[in-house]
């Protein structure tokens, strides 16, 4: 459907604003020297361009400048051109697109504005307020569908993976049970490489198949948006678990690649902090004390899975380290730290000195100087990490109360 124009009456301004104040009229011919006329009225003979000085100029510009168009754009739009009617001075100026003619008109009015004491720079203002913007598709209305996720300020960001499916990964495999070092290991090493990607994580702890990351409070990376963090510390590690394989795992084949699922936890004090890392520092205890038993049934006791399975039901941590230490003599506590605490990555500063060759002005000859220089970092400690020991000795990771 056609959208019938809007008639415009004459004497008002077109684009609805006020309008600016009023240029000398410009008469109302239909001829060869409107244009001529309106350049010269308008204090702009260049625009003309049939002045001898102006020659260069005035070919391509009265090429764009045709009676009508001078006429038009100048305030002469009634008449027989049919280009509408009444004052176009303000369509001039706050049209869509900045036209040749537009160009040279407002720098004329600026030129005019300075000589007589005014401010140019308010008309070069005016006209950049109606610059065209950059070109935009229809299609953008899309975005207003995208919703904001930032987090919330002066609070530990805390993005948490785990494998997918990582019970049947395992299985074909052919990981080691209860732990496989080596996998243990490549999470490990994973985390690693996320943590040097991004530095604003404080401490990452990981067990089994999860890693937590914890970004510092005042942290802004990616604006602070939640699927930001969490698409780019899953992608990271992702990649890492893959491209570190062989480092690890030798000439085993790499069946399918894995997958890591992540989710985005706020925590506002250091207390929930400290109690988010406790909780799933226990869980690993939890769950190790159980797998050691179990797999010790299967491996050394002979039961099946599901027999071994039935033999723990109900039972509490008391009976389950009394059945491994008065049936296979096995101490739960002698069992490896990386096991049974897990994995906390934390950085920590060091100083490195290495000589550098120095050539002074004075001299010929370079001279090796020894610089001391200090770094930062990611280290894996396999501790405690509920009690305050850790905390005492690592102050860096929480950030002051407001």
């Amino acid at each position: 459907m056609v959208r019938p124009q809007r008639q415009h009456q004459p004497g008002l301004p077109v684009s609805g604003h006020a309008a600016p104040q009023a240029l000398p009229a410009i008469p109302e011919h239909h001829d060869a020297a409107a244009g001529c006329a309106a350049a010269h009225e308008h204090g702009c003979p260049e625009l003309c361009g049939h002045e001898p000085q102006y020659a260069a100029l005035g070919a391509a510009r009265q090429a764009a400048l045709n009676p009508c168009d001078a006429r038009t754009r100048h305030g002469c739009g009634h008449g027989p051109c049919g280009r509408g009617s009444g004052p176009r001075r303000e369509l001039m100026l706050a049209g869509p697109r900045l036209t040749p003619f537009r160009r040279a008109f407002g720098s004329c009015l600026a030129n005019r504005a300075a000589h007589r004491g005014g401010r140019a720079s308010s008309v070069r203002g005016f006209l950049a307020s109606r610059a065209p913007a950059m070109a935009k598709s229809k299609f953008e209305y899309v975005r207003s569908f995208e919703t904001d996720d930032t987090c919330l300020r002066n609070c530990y960001i805390v993005v948490r993976l785990d494998g997918r499916n990582f019970h049947k990964f395992a299985e074909q495999h052919q990981f080691t049970k209860p732990n496989d070092e080596r996998a243990l290991g490549l999470m490990t090493r994973s985390a690693h490489s996320v943590m040097e990607e991004l530095e604003d994580i404080v401490i990452a702890y990981g067990q089994s198949d999860e890693y937590s990351f914890v970004f510092k409070r005042s942290s802004h990376w990616f604006k602070r948006r939640a699927s930001k963090l969490m698409t780019h510390v899953a992608s990271q590690f992702s990649s890492s678990y893959v491209f570190y394989w062989k480092d690890y795992f030798g000439d085993q084949e790499l069946k399918y690649p894995p997958g890591f699922d992540g989710r985005v936890v706020l925590y506002p004090s250091n207390q929930n902090l400290r109690d988010y890392l406790s909780w799933r520092q226990a869980d690993c205890h939890i769950n190790n004390l159980y797998n050691t038993v179990f797999w010790t049934l299967v491996q050394k006791g002979g039961l099946t899975t599901s027999q071994a399975e039935e033999r723990l039901r109900g039972t509490l941590a008391a009976d389950k380290n009394e059945i491994l230490f008065a049936e296979f003599n096995i101490n739960y506590n002698n069992e490896p730290l990386l096991h049974r605490k897990g994995t906390a990555l934390v950085w920590k500063k060091f100083n490195e000195t290495v000589t550098k060759p120095v050539k002074r002005a004075s001299e010929e000859q370079e001279k090796e100087v020894v610089v001391t220089r200090s770094r930062s970092r990611v280290v894996a400690l396999h501790c405690d990490i509920i009690g305050d020991q850790f905390w005492q000795e690592h102050p860096e990771i929480l950030e002051g109360e407001s």
